[in-house]
């Protein structure tokens, strides 16, 4: 039960353990925090030293992992929803639809790096592996324009034969799209980068 300091400071937007200025999006201020995190690391190596649950630090792990079954059940949840949440900003923010043949379908559409450095930059920003949500890392970084949409087909086509062509698809202009083709009439290069061949 929170004690009558903790809701005091907590209703006045300061650090619920120490009444000081917390920082932004946090409850605690930087001081708290990194107590707070410190402890976690803590109480986290040791549950998993004993083979309990590295998240609730009571439940044994499951064979094989960090996690007992019930918390490994909730974090991929909470990882899918994280991922779709990302995912659909992405989208929108990058116009909402293939930048080279126009297609809108979310389902289908992927982010692109325009100049072809994906690989170096994954490693760059998230480890050596290149493992990472790109998704969360465009809406962290305000959306850079080193990416684009493309859709899983055209997004291919740029990976494997250096892009599409007239004999691929018809030049697309997208009336729903808010990425504008920079020549109407060529649906093949756009403002924000190119799938590949012009026509």
């Amino acid at each position: 039960m929170a004690s009558a300091k903790y809701i005091e400071y907590k209703a006045a937007g300061l650090c619920v353990r120490c009444g000081s200025t917390r920082l932004e999006g946090k409850t605690r201020c930087i001081n708290c925090h990194q107590q707070h995190l410190a402890y976690n690391a803590k109480a986290k190596s040791k549950a998993m030293l004993k083979g309990d649950c590295r998240y609730c630090l009571i439940r044994p792990i499951e064979p094989g992992k960090s996690m007992c079954g019930e918390c490994l059940v909730k974090h991929n949840v909470k990882q899918k929803s994280n991922y779709q949440k990302y995912r659909t900003a992405s989208i929108t923010a990058y116009g909402g639809c293939c930048v080279c043949c126009g297609n809108s379908n979310p389902k289908y559409l992927q982010l692109d790096h325009i100049h072809n450095d994906g690989a170096a930059h994954r490693i760059e920003v998230f480890n050596k592996r290149g493992t990472g949500n790109m998704y969360k890392w465009a809406a962290l970084n305000n959306f850079p324009n080193n990416l684009q949409l493309l859709c899983a087909n055209c997004h291919q086509a740029k990976t494997v034969y250096g892009g599409c062509d007239e004999h691929d698809h018809p030049p697309y202009i997208r009336p729903a799209c808010s990425v504008q083709p920079s020549d109407a009439s060529n649906g093949y290069q756009s403002e924000h980068g190119l799938c590949g061949h012009t026509s």
